[in-house]
């Protein structure tokens, strides 16, 4: 995917960088599609996830997790995270800190649910929680059901958008807050 980030306006900034983050989930080869997302209150608490959901107007940031996962119990006592979003190619990282809502067997998490590929169904149905030890690589069983019980959607609302272009010579930056009504935005100092 090639994208001008050129700048010219900071409204034009913003729209461009949001086509770029919407456009992540449908493109297993996009480089935003695999960000960093960071938790507080977790031991190991930054770990690359898979982008599953943008759009702009709701400010959202969506990704699919094992209920029983220690981010999920980090989320819970503590819904702020940050995501960190990078590209080589275009030299651009985007920071975005979140606040994190959780959806379990509501109608969000039932239509995230049916997009999931029957093979991958099988990563929430295990006995074991993620992260628990195990005698070998390959113990603990894949329970019956589909895993259903264990799908969580975590869809995170932006409040801070960070951009920093790394071209040559030549860095950039700019920076966005909302403030409850909007999007408030301006030029930083790389």
């Amino acid at each position: 995917m090639s994208v001008d980030w050129e700048p010219c306006k900071l409204e034009v900034l913003w729209r461009t960088l949001w086509r770029a983050l919407e456009s992540a989930p449908a493109a297993p080869g996009h480089p935003w599609r695999t960000p960093v997302l960071a938790t507080a209150g977790d031991e190991g608490g930054a770990r690359v996830i898979v982008l599953r959901d943008a759009v702009r107007e709701e400010r959202s940031l969506t990704f699919h997790s094992d209920l029983r996962s220690p981010k999920i119990e980090a989320l819970r006592r503590s819904p702020r995270v940050a995501w960190v979003f990078y590209s080589p190619e275009w030299q651009v990282q985007v920071r975005v800190r979140a606040r994190a809502f959780l959806h379990v067997a509501d109608p969000v998490a039932a239509a995230h649910w049916v997009r999931v590929p029957p093979a991958a169904r099988a990563n929430y149905s295990g006995d074991l929680p993620p992260g628990a030890s195990r005698a070998h690589p390959f113990a603990g069983e894949y329970l019956e059901r589909t895993g259903e019980a264990h799908f969580v959607v975590v869809e995170t609302h932006a409040e801070a958008v960070d951009w920093l272009w790394l071209p040559p010579g030549a860095p950039l930056r700019a920076g966005w807050d909302w403030d409850g009504e909007g999007w408030r935005g301006g030029w930083l100092t790389p």
